[in-house]
C-alpha cells in the first residue's frame, strides 16, 4: 500500500500505530524551554518537543506482528527529558529495585531493546544487571520495553484486540509513569 504525504514522494506504508503519552498542555510546557527553536520547519518530527519525541505507550500494527510497547523515540536525541529522568533515577538503589521488580513481574514474553540490542526481561538476575544494560542507551536509537504478538494470535483477533491492548497498557502504565519525566509546571 502506498500513500502520498504532503510535500513528499510516494511512501510505502508498512505499519500503523496508536500512542498514549503526554498531553498537549504537557508538551507545550516543554516548548517553553526552547523559545528560539524554529519548530515545524520541515515536519513535526523536526520539533524536538513534539509528541513523537517523548516517551509513550504504543501499539504498532505491522503486516505480521503487533507490538505493545513503552517507547522512547529516536529523532532529535529522542525523548531527551524522559531518557535523562530515567538515567538519573536509575542511580538510586530504591528506584532501580522498584523498576526491576515491576519489569520482572511482566509475562515472560516481554523484552527490552536498548541501542539495537534486545534481551528478554527474564534474563536479568538483579537490578544492577538491568542498570548496566540500560547504560548502553543511545538517544539516536529506540529504547523499547514491550512484547510482540503474531498477527494471527487469538489475542489479536478483531474481538480481542481492544481488550488485549488495554490489559497490556494497564501492565505497562505504572512502569511508563516511573520512566517518563515529571510534568513541568
Amino acid at each position: 500500500m502506498s500513500y502520498h504525504f504532503p510535500g513528499q514522494l510516494e511512501n510505502s506504508i508498512n505499519a500503523m500505530w496508536l500512542s498514549y503519552g503526554k498531553s498537549e498542555q504537557e508538551i507545550k510546557a516543554y516548548h517553553k524551554l526552547f523559545p528560539t527553536d524554529r519548530r515545524f520547519k520541515d515536519s513535526q518530527e523536526d520539533d524536538k518537543q513534539s509528541f513523537i519525541n517523548h516517551a509513550r505507550l504504543q501499539i504498532r500494527i505491522e503486516l505480521e506482528e503487533i507490538g505493545i510497547w513503552i517507547l522512547f523515540g529516536k529523532n532529535n536525541n529522542g525523548s531527551l527529558f524522559d531518557r535523562q529522568h530515567f538515567k538519573n533515577k536509575m542511580q538510586e538503589d530504591a528506584y532501580r529495585t522498584s523498576i526491576f521488580n515491576q519489569l520482572k513481574a511482566l509475562p515472560e514474553e516481554y523484552w527490552i531493546r536498548v541501542s539495537d540490542q534486545k534481551r528478554n526481561l527474564s534474563e536479568f538476575q538483579n537490578p544492577t544487571a538491568l542498570h548496566q544494560f540500560c547504560k548502553k542507551d543511545d538517544p539516536k536509537r529506540y529504547f523499547i520495553i514491550g512484547r510482540n504478538y503474531q498477527i494471527n494470535d487469538p489475542e489479536m483477533s478483531e474481538a480481542m484486540l481492544p481488550q488485549t491492548t488495554l490489559s497490556e497498557f494497564k501492565r505497562l502504565y505504572p512502569i511508563y509513569s516511573m520512566m517518563r519525566a515529571p510534568v513541568l509546571t
